[in-house]
């Protein structure tokens, strides 16, 4: 029995190893990528959210920001309140995220926001 044709079998192992690889970690960075806008979603939502008192909708406001940034608004804890009191407002975020190899997965961001009113 000869080795003829080793190389190529070898070779090819090596091209499928390094194709799943990159599809790996393509679908680890698209994570990541998602995780960093579900962020900036629930920080913008949360932040519109908080000054907001009887004269507005604080989930209303919350779900417009998290739509402008591609988000689902989950929940939102935010207290209609026209006092002078600080105000904190919690809200949670989800975006879909479609993968190459790993299972496709929702990515859920949480944000807090503070208002002042005083300050």
């Amino acid at each position: 029995m000869t080795e003829r044709g080793s190389a190529s079998l070898l070779a090819v192992a090596v091209s499928v190893v390094v194709v799943v690889a990159s599809l790996v970690a393509t679908d680890i960075a698209r994570m990541v990528d998602v995780r960093l806008k579900a962020l900036a979603a629930a920080d913008a939502a949360a932040l519109a959210a908080a000054p907001l008192t009887i004269d507005g909708n604080p989930v209303a406001e919350a779900t417009r920001f998290a739509q402008l940034n591609q988000a689902r608004l989950v929940s939102c804890k935010c207290p209609v309140d026209p006092s002078p009191i600080v105000r904190w407002v919690t809200v949670v975020v989800e975006i879909p995220v479609d993968t190459w190899i790993i299972p496709a997965r929702v990515v859920t961001a949480v944000a807090n926001a503070e208002f002042d009113p005083l300050a």
